[in-house]
């Protein structure tokens, strides 16, 4: 009885501390867009693309970033505002290995609140290039497709996001060392068990 408080109370520490387990950061820095930098062609197409898919590429190219193995990662991008006058009103389009993912949250030209956005999916081992677009440059020169004061007329040429990329929920050697220890300990006691069943049987 006692060996099973044993064996349960290592196995509850273990996936507690696979439930707490910190992530690993993969990327986390402020990154500035360039109307220059041409976007990919077809950039949410149903907002329309007067400028013909030119603006919002990162002044330093694409993100590049190597996932340790197989697993769920997080991407957020957040907003900072125009790196001239924090304001707010920039879009990005996400997209990864070439393929979109999505577009941050709406915001208007001169609003209150930043653009944000977070995108989960599982990826490979290895090397993945990340591109962050600024969508609302693509509208420089015209209204930005949500909106603002002024009909929202887009006329600044750069703006600043936060982009982090995190490894979710990633157990701890020591977390899988509890575990194991417990599961072999519960192994263990079922088989004595079975083996002390066997020997009591009449012949």
């Amino acid at each position: 009885m006692r060996g099973l408080v044993v064996a349960a109370a290592l196995l509850a520490l273990g996936t507690s501390t696979v439930a707490h387990a910190a992530s690993i950061v993969l990327f986390d820095e402020t990154v500035t867009a360039d109307i220059g930098a041409a976007a990919p062609l077809g950039i949410d197409p149903s907002l329309g693309n007067p400028n013909g898919g030119f603006g919002g590429g990162l002044l330093t190219g694409d993100i590049g970033f190597v996932a340790p193995f197989g697993r769920e990662i997080t991407i957020t991008v957040t907003d900072l505002g125009t790196t001239t006058g924090t304001r707010a009103g920039s879009v990005y389009q996400v997209l990864l290995d070439g393929a979109p993912l999505g577009v941050t949250s709406p915001t208007a030209i001169d609003a209150l609140t930043f653009s944000s956005g977070s995108f989960s999916l599982l990826v490979t081992a290895g090397f993945h290039d990340l591109g962050i677009w600024d969508f609302i440059s693509t509208f420089q020169g015209f209204s930005s497709p949500y909106g603002g004061p002024n009909g929202g007329f887009v006329d600044e040429d750069f703006a600043q996001a936060n982009v982090s990329v995190l490894v979710t929920e990633v157990p701890e050697p020591a977390s899988w060392t509890l575990m194991g220890i417990g599961f072999a300990t519960l192994s263990a006691m079922a088989r004595r068990r079975k083996s002390a069943r066997t020997n009591l049987k009449p012949a």
